[in-house]
């Protein structure tokens, strides 16, 4: 071998062992959380992806098995579904019902909105601390309806506060109520828009 060659060998062999310092600081996830919202942020798409990668899985699994099974030289004939409308139906509805069942958890119960959605902060920067404060709020119409949602099995939204001002915290204490919603900077007029509109799609259903 060549002194020219010897060369390249030796430059490619240190720009390899080099790489070993950039693979040291990379990950196959998401930074570190160190927010609420950040926290929520990872958990989300840690469950997204274990989610994909089931059915990455499912699909392909099935897809090799079907085509080392049905494979041309052991005898089979190629099936066809062309215009098979069964076929076309399934293949359209099973990723769109995948999809509503990955929005389900995140969805409040009985159509009522979290309190953080209500708000809108006069700086963008502002919304980390909004939702640090509010969190998963619900906002129900009245008391009983704030207790069927507290106490549900779903264990996100804990905590709930009423068009009154009654407020169930995630620990089963309540405080607050009154006769009259509560008034200050923060109004509670969208809120029960929101919880009106719900409760016509309700009635509509």
């Amino acid at each position: 071998m060549s002194i020219k060659g010897i060369k390249r060998w030796a430059t490619a062999g240190a720009l390899f062992f080099w790489s070993f310092a950039a693979w040291a600081e990379y990950k196959l996830n998401l930074q570190t959380p160190h927010t609420l919202l950040g926290e929520k942020i990872y958990d989300l798409h840690s469950v997204i992806t274990a989610i994909c990668f089931v059915i990455f899985i499912g699909v392909f699994g099935f897809m090799f098995y079907a085509v080392f099974k049905h494979r041309k030289s052991v005898g089979h004939k190629a099936a066809q579904f062309h215009e098979n409308t069964a076929v076309e139906v399934a293949w359209t509805l099973i990723p769109f019902v995948i999809l509503i069942a990955m929005a389900v958890p995140a969805t409040p119960p009985e159509g009522c909105p979290r309190l953080f959605d209500l708000v809108t902060p006069a700086k963008a920067e502002l919304r980390p601390a909004f939702y640090y404060a509010l969190r998963d709020t619900v906002v129900a119409a009245d008391l009983e309806q704030a207790r069927r949602i507290a106490f549900a099995p779903d264990s996100r939204f804990r905590r709930v506060v009423t068009l009154d001002g009654a407020l169930i915290e995630t620990t089963g204490t309540m405080a607050g109520g009154g006769g009259k919603p509560k008034g200050g900077r923060m109004a509670l007029g969208s809120a029960a828009a929101a919880l009106a509109a719900a409760g016509a799609g309700d009635e509509r259903a």
